[in-house]
């Protein structure tokens, strides 16, 4: 759930701040921080990969409380799903990333 924590508190619309919808590549990738750092790349893993993340600890049941963990995961959906989905987009990763939505899916039946 950290990942998820933390796309939660960093997320936000037009995350990069781009001038125009059809920005380069090369133009995303120079989007720094105050601290330098690429903005996507300190968030991609983490958008990447929560869902993965948060499945693969349910199969092993680790899940803890899983309301609570399921009331996370809507909260964040309702709140931060569209900043998601501009993040995966941005960093090219949203075709490799659909399946998990499926598994999370299954899970939270």
């Amino acid at each position: 759930m950290a990942c998820l924590g933390s796309l939660s508190r960093v997320l936000k619309p037009d995350l990069l701040g781009l001038e125009r919808p059809a920005a380069t590549r090369a133009a995303v990738a120079r989007v720094k921080d105050a601290d330098g750092a690429a903005v996507l790349a300190s968030v991609e893993y983490a958008a990447a990969f929560w869902t993965e993340h948060l499945v693969a600890a349910m199969e092993r049941g680790e899940g803890g409380d899983a309301s609570g963990m399921q009331d996370d995961v809507q909260t964040f959906l309702q709140t931060r799903l569209l900043e998601w989905l501009e993040c995966l987009s941005l960093g090219d990763i949203y075709p490799r990333r659909q399946r998990d939505c499926g598994r999370w899916k299954r899970w939270s039946r």
